[in-house]
């Protein structure tokens, strides 16, 4: 029976071989036994078996070596953004995401003479106005940043902030806008930190406002087209 169908069964492992790089990875391991028997055996279409064997091991290989790595880091990841609270990893990106904010402001006020009402008002200039350093779990399941504070005090006055450790607005430990010296003479912020930003630090602001930029381009183009 085996010898009459031989190449209906070099094909249906050579089909079954490709799933080295699933989870059913293990069922492979038939098509590895059917190739090694008909090299030493029936010797068909030996050139095909070679192949889909060769295939097999590496895709086996690459499986266990990057696959499996890869989702235990995705998972692993996932597992630690989905803790709510407090998060020092992503301070780093917070302070950055309201400095350019708080600069988006400013110049929102160079434009038109007052401060914006909302943040919503200068969607132009950023995508994203969630303080990412302490998380929530909202109704619908998922896990996101609480947005930034922002109050308009008056024309020429504004309040902006994260809501630090403790989760609450206005409080010792809120997460300021950082600015430099030169800003202090002109800004409107209530409350800051004063900060002496190098050349890189400045050039990586920028490029991460033009990044929002073109974002924010490309979704509009794409909202269009649809």
């Amino acid at each position: 029976m085996i010898y009459k169908n031989i190449i209906l069964l070099v094909i249906f492992f050579s089909i079954l071989s490709l799933t080295s790089i699933t989870s059913f990875w293990w069922l492979s391991l038939f098509s590895m036994v059917f190739f090694i028997w008909n090299f030493f055996n029936k010797k068909k279409y030996l050139g095909v078996c070679i192949t889909f064997l060769s295939i097999a091991v590496s895709l086996i290989i690459f499986h266990f070596t990057v696959i499996i790595p890869s989702q235990k880091l995705a998972d692993k990841l996932l597992a630690e953004w989905n803790i709510t609270g407090y998060d020092k990893s992503w301070l780093k990106n917070s302070q950055e995401t309201i400095n350019i904010i708080a600069r988006s402001v400013e110049e929102y006020k160079s434009k038109y003479g007052v401060y914006p009402n909302s943040i919503n008002d200068i969607r132009d200039t950023y995508i994203n106005n969630e303080d990412f350093s302490y998380r929530i779990k909202y109704s619908n399941g998922k896990t996101r940043g609480i947005p930034f504070y922002y109050e308009k005090i008056d024309s020429s006055n504004f309040f902006l902030a994260g809501v630090g450790k403790d989760g609450i607005i206005k409080t010792e430990d809120d997460l300021l806008p950082q600015i430099s010296i030169e800003q202090e003479k002109t800004t409107g912020l209530l409350k800051y930190v004063i900060k002496p930003f190098s050349k890189d630090e400045l050039n990586r602001e920028k490029k991460v406002i033009n990044a929002f930029k073109w974002t924010k381009q490309e979704m509009q183009k794409s909202s269009k087209e649809k």
